[in-house]
């Protein structure tokens, strides 16, 4: 509609213009003219002032020049200048006194024009008298404007200046633009514009904009998503995109385009460049930035991209290099690098490896991760109709005292289906297990399973020392669903055929409550599809298959192949079929085939993956459960000092692991920790104490560790890696609406957070399902049990008892509570109840949120 507007506005001036110059010649004397020059003179003031704006946004103006019309706005400007300029010289707008032109005759001398005193041959030519008429100021300024080669007629000075000044806007307005020269710099504004070879250098250090570099199919779904972020913003400060990609930029932006409105492809800047390059990266002028996401190309057209993790890192080097001297990044407002990782091996290294840099916060994802996230984390819980996917307990939830369990069956062992695996083992945990003892059950299928099993459990060789599987290296039996005499389950605490180094009951009884299967087939083999047949014949089961074949056809194949007692049965929530490119056949198979009963559902599209909602509740609330957390320890802290005094755990938490190093004074820090504490006895709340914890801090390095002990200057807590810590809490968040799912409010009423909290009773039973929750997360993040002697060495059973062994281990990735509910107290006093007020500020800050959002 505003295009439309524009247009018409263009083509109204130029009728408009040109049928006051045909006026202006047939009837100079025109009453009208003047009122069609003052009006003309006005709406070229508008244009200049648009193009200006435009100039000085330069983005817009290049946008312009290749969709704007630019040709036709020339003209109207062209056009209206005369107006604009006999205005001006009428109303002596910018003329002084002295330079002002008195008549029109100043700007022209035409012989014709005037009467002689005589008419014989030979009489002087200086006998001039009078112009015969005086022509209209407009007809003058058209004159020169047209005609630039007759300033040498005018009769005064001051009209030859103002002559020489029309000429010259004659002479770029009226024929510039048809000049070679003019035409060529269009064209190679135009030429540099598509290629993505366009710099704005000066505007992005003013300009607030968000940096997307790489060009993978990932990009359009966070375009898509900052534009929703931003829409609220004032159009004249609302941030800009700008893309970085080494692909060809003229057919990645009419990918990226065709899924943009106008007004938003106007706001999306393309450079091309290569992340790995320094020039590049400098060219993104990232002063102004407001946010990093570094993607990469797409891994499977392009084959530099089989480094593209390394690639990444090195581009998260480069962009911290060039950060240095930019005073508006530091400890208290770190620019946010999203850091997107192809393998999922690079990803989990880097969930426990602290490399957030001086200015630069460092966020990695994972694309598979991420799609397994939002499959299985369902956050509706009032009607289930909304859910596009149905979470693994079903929209009912698993009560307490259910005797249903959770079973995931993923055929394809590719990294969609790793994914999916390991999320289901963050989420699925439930409260029937402290009572029914019901796991959930994840089962592979895979036609090579042999090499891919025992990669996956070396991989998470921490896992399986602790958790019960099941191997089926060979389909023969009809009867596999039931059979577990020929393959029986194996419980690495309790069988020796396991080698586990954590054998006996010093862990308690069932420490993970995930069972994992490993089914050595394809889909197709008649075994495995009675097998199915027979998994959605339980009643007990809640039934949810993956089929996570990387091919699309071969996913869709696969998902034809199943018997119809999986589709019917009533156990079957949903069948997931993985497809990267989109899901068009997917749903058009799914709606007009009633075989399918719609339990059929496409996932894993690279152009909707990113979930910038889940990932901004995610850290919204961990803020919350940290500062929770601090409190808890700060609290606990006081209550040491109050009883026995500080431990060693509490020294080297104040001295940011500086207390107990060779060459540092421990007596002597440990007496102004003393001091310190006793001070800060009246301060209620962390918050309050943290400032003046910090300066504490400061003030013990600079006194101890730089001057003292040179030999410490890199020394780190002996504390888990915050990156770890941040990780347990969003993995804790996405968990939240399961455990709502599965708690009610009397009556059977479903919990939920927005007018209901956690009852004293809910929190128990929540305590235990996150504890259980928390210790496959911390084994899936590579931390191990201890053994039987190490727990007797760091086993805390009194508030005071010191725990210094305890965080030793925690550095060698060992943890002391990693074990089960029932021996938890016992051997780690009271953590419990840390579990449980973690778990009760979810419904308030989840609140919080909510209400953030809706403002």
């Amino acid at each position: 509609m505003l295009n439309f507007f524009k247009k018409t506005v263009d083509y109204i001036v130029i009728t408009l213009s040109l049928a006051s110059l045909v006026l202006l010649f047939i009837d100079p004397e025109s009453e009208y003219l003047n009122a069609i020059t003052n009006a003309a003179a006005l709406i070229c003031i508008c244009y200049l002032i648009w193009a200006i704006y435009l100039y000085c946004r330069r983005p817009r103006f290049d946008w312009h020049l290749l969709h704007g019309s630019f040709l036709r706005k020339v003209m109207c400007l062209t056009l209206l200048m005369p107006f604009l300029l006999t205005t001006i010289i009428k109303y002596n707008i910018v003329s002084s006194t002295d330079t002002s032109v008195k008549d029109a005759k100043e700007l022209v001398y035409e012989r014709a024009l005037y009467k002689y005193k005589s008419e014989k041959r030979g009489e002087d030519m200086d006998s001039l008298n009078r112009l015969q008429s005086n022509p209209p100021l407009l007809w003058s300024v058209y004159y020169h404007f047209m005609d630039p080669g007759n300033q040498h007629m005018t009769t005064t000075k001051n009209g030859r200046g103002w002559a020489g000044l029309i000429a010259v806007l004659g002479v770029f307005l009226l024929n510039g633009f048809l000049v070679s020269s003019i035409i060529g710099w269009i064209d190679r504004r135009k030429n540099n514009w598509v290629k993505g070879e366009v710099r704005y250098p000066f505007f992005f250090k003013i300009a607030p904009y968000y940096i997307i570099i790489g060009g993978n199919n990932m990009v359009v779904g966070i375009v898509r998503q900052i534009f929703e972020k931003i829409e609220a913003t004032p159009l004249f400060i609302r941030p800009y995109i700008l893309i970085q990609t080494s692909r060809d930029v003229e057919s990645f932006r009419r990918e990226l385009f065709s899924t943009l409105t106008e007004r938003q492809q106007q706001r999306v800047i393309i450079y091309y460049g290569h992340r790995n390059s320094e020039k590049d990266i400098k060219e993104l002028n990232l002063r102004q930035t407001k946010e990093v996401y570094i993607l990469g190309e797409d891994t499977r057209t392009d084959d530099a991209e089989s480094y593209h993790d390394t690639m990444n890192m090195e581009c998260l080097r480069l962009i911290s290099a060039n950060l240095n001297g930019v005073k508006k990044f530091g400890a208290g407002n770190k620019l946010v690098c999203r850091v997107m990782f192809e393998y999922q091996t690079t990803f989990n290294i880097f969930q426990v490896t602290d490399i957030d840099g001086e200015k630069i916060k460092f966020m990695p994802f994972n694309f598979y991760e991420m799609w397994a996230q939002n499959v299985l984390v369902c956050q509706e819980l009032e009607s289930k109709d909304k859910c596009k996917y149905l979470p693994l307990e079903g929209f009912d939830g698993i009560k307490p005292n259910d005797k249903e369990f959770v079973h995931l069956v993923i055929v394809g062992m590719s990294r969609m289906g790793l994914a999916m695996a390991i999320e289901a083992a963050h989420l699925a945990h439930y409260p029937n297990f402290e009572t029914t003892k019901r796991c959930t059950r994840i089962t592979f299928i895979d036609a090579s399973m042999e090499s891919e099993k025992n990669f996956f459990m070396r991989r998470f060789k921490e896992l399986f020392s602790v958790a019960r599987y099941r191997d089926v290296d060979k389909v023969t039996n009809k009867l596999l669903y039931h059979d577990t005499q020929t393959f029986p389950w194996l419980n690495p605490l309790e069988d020796a055929v396991c080698d586990s180094p954590y054998r006996g009951d010093h862990l308690g009884k069932s420490v993970v409550d995930i069972e994992w299967e490993f089914i050595n087939g394809s889909i197709e083999n008649p075994n495995i599809q009675q097998y199915l047949a027979d998994a959605a014949a339980n009643e007990d089961a809640k039934l949810t298959i993956a089929i996570c074949l990387p091919e699309n056809s071969r996913a869709i194949a696969a998902a034809s192949y199943m018997p119809d007692e999986v589709y019917k049965s009533p156990s079957t929530l949903q069948v997931l079929v993985y497809q990267r490119l989109n899901d068009d056949l997917l749903s058009q198979i799914n709606s007009n085939n009633l075989r399918y009963c719609k339990k059929l559902k496409a996932f894993g599209m690279a152009s909707i993956c990113y979930n910038s909602y889940l990932v901004e509740l995610a850290e919204s609330i961990s803020r919350t459960i940290s500062t929770t957390y601090n409190q808890y320890s700060w609290d606990k802290m006081k209550c040491r000092y109050g009883g026995d005094g500080l431990i060693v755990d509490d020294y080297e938490e104040l001295t940011d692991g500086l207390y107990g190093n060779e060459g540092v004074d421990s007596a002597a820090i440990k007496t102004e920790c003393d001091a310190w504490m006793k001070e800060c006895q009246s301060i209620a709340t962390y918050a309050d104490v943290e400032a003046r914890m910090d300066e504490f801090k400061r003030v013990l390095k600079e006194r101890y560790h730089a001057t003292n002990s040179p030999q410490t200057a890199n020394s780190q807590s002996v504390d888990k890696p915050k990156s770890a810590k941040m990780w347990s809490n969003q993995y804790n968040i996405y968990s939240m609406w399961t455990k709502y799912r599965c708690m009610t409010v009397g009556d059977g009423v479903r919990f939920n957070p927005k007018y209901h909290s956690f009852s004293p009773q809910m929190l128990e039973v929540l305590g235990k399902m996150e504890h259980n929750r928390w210790t496959v997360e911390q084994l899936l993040m590579r931390y191990r049990p201890l053994t039987v002697d190490e727990q007797k060495s760091a086993k805390i059973d009194s508030l005071y008892k010191s725990s210094a062994q305890k965080r030793v281990y925690k550095k060698a990735f060992a943890h002391l509570d990693i074990c089960s509910n029932d021996v938890l107290d016992s051997i780690d006093y009271n953590m419990s109840k840390l579990d449980q007020i973690l778990i009760g500020v979810l419904p308030m800050a989840y609140r919080e949120f909510l209400e953030q959002n809706t403002k």
